[in-house]
């Protein structure tokens, strides 16, 4: 099991145990990284990371911030015991708000998605063309009011394989379409926050999203 708690070198994190490890946005690291990318990303590059370069013993996965952490009814961070009993009857733990309201789209317009809605647009294009009824069933979950917040979430490695694959096809295609230094900072960061929770649902229909408590 593997946790990656982003944050930077400037931000004060929380005490970690021993399944969650700092990915500091601002240092440079091994392996397979996207770490250039990080102005548009944001959080997104340790995602990548954690993708990439996860190895056959972290068969479960997850992304925190250094201030939003899973926590137990006791507001202590989950222990590894604690996320594979919860993931027992469950695919995913996420930051889950079902709170009654505008669209999650125009609630995220706040933090800056506004300000990337020509890229949203091609991201929106790049979805029909890779499967139409994909587009249409995204179009209607993204005016849902109930939405997954900040692109946290622990669950099985498989499963954010077959979400970063899908997403990686996405970008590929809009990259043809707009250069990313045209695209608005951290612009594809609140895109992947939109996108967690409508792949997750459009593909696994009949499984339990099941949110957790978060500091």
């Amino acid at each position: 099991m593997q946790i990656y708690v982003v944050g930077s070198s400037k931000n004060t994190f929380q005490p970690l145990n021993d399944i969650r490890t700092k990915f500091l946005i601002d240092e440079k690291h091994e392996d397979d990284n996207i770490d250039h990318l990080n102005p548009w990303f944001c959080e997104v590059t340790g995602l990548y990371h954690l993708w990439k370069n996860s190895t056959s013993k972290n068969d479960i996965v997850g992304l925190e911030h250094y201030r939003r952490q899973f926590v137990n009814q006791k507001g202590q961070l989950l222990s590894e015991q604690e996320i594979r009993d919860l993931l027992s009857d469950c695919e995913m733990l996420c930051a889950y708000d079902d709170a009654r309201g505008p669209s999650l789209f125009y609630r995220l317009s706040d933090y800056g998605i506004g300000k990337c809605s020509e890229v949203f647009k091609y991201v929106m294009f790049a979805i029909r063309y890779l499967d139409e009824r994909t587009g249409l069933a995204f179009q209607n979950f993204i005016a849902a009011t109930n939405h997954v917040q900040f692109n946290m979430f622990v669950c099985k490695y498989e499963l954010i394989d077959e979400y970063c694959k899908w997403l990686e096809q996405i970008f590929k295609i809009v990259n043809q379409q707009i250069p990313l230094e045209k695209s608005a900072k951290r612009s594809l960061g609140y895109i992947c926050e939109i996108a967690l929770f409508p792949f997750f649902a459009m593909q696994h229909k009949n499984k339990i999203l099941k949110p957790r408590i978060y500091k």
